[in-house]
């Protein structure tokens, strides 16, 4: 399974001056779109949460890597998408088995983001900032209502 720490949480890693965080933002948000619009299977609720993992490491990998242009750092997260399907797979049938993301993973991600905003020097970068931030922040609601549901029901 994905590890729970955020990708730009590591240890040595420094942060990306604001027009790389731009245009990492760019290549993340233009791949997740055009998985979303592809209505594949990638983009479904119960693997939303691992795909969106997947492409925001890859992203942040290869940019890190001195990848410097939004479409060719999409590109490349979509292959490797295509390229680890059978991981990404497991790895939403585990979220599932697991109840996972738990909220305290989705509450961790969504702080990173948070932190993120620290880097971003346009409303364009902010704007998507608290995009993903409240995508986890809503993930992280869903998972407690969806424990509290269960220990009310008994299967928790």
């Amino acid at each position: 399974m994905a590890s729970d720490t955020p990708p730009s949480l590591d240890k040595d890693d420094k942060a990306f001056d604001p027009g790389m965080t731009s245009v990492v933002i760019q290549a993340f948000e233009e791949a997740w779109k055009s998985l979303e619009e592809s209505k594949c299977d990638f983009a479904q609720p119960s693997r939303a949460a691992t795909t969106r993992d997947v492409l925001a490491r890859r992203v942040i990998e290869m940019a890190r890597r001195g990848e410097t242009d939004a479409d060719r750092l999409r590109v490349d997260a979509l292959d490797h998408l295509r390229h680890h399907a059978k991981t990404v797979d497991l790895d939403a049938e585990e979220d599932t088995l697991h109840d996972s993301p738990s909220s305290e993973t989705c509450n961790r991600k969504a702080q990173e983001y948070l932190r993120l905003m620290d880097h971003a020097i346009t409303a364009v970068e902010r704007q998507h900032l608290i995009k993903l931030t409240s995508y986890w922040l809503d993930l992280a609601q869903k998972a407690i209502l969806r424990r509290e549901g269960e220990s009310q029901n008994g299967t928790g």
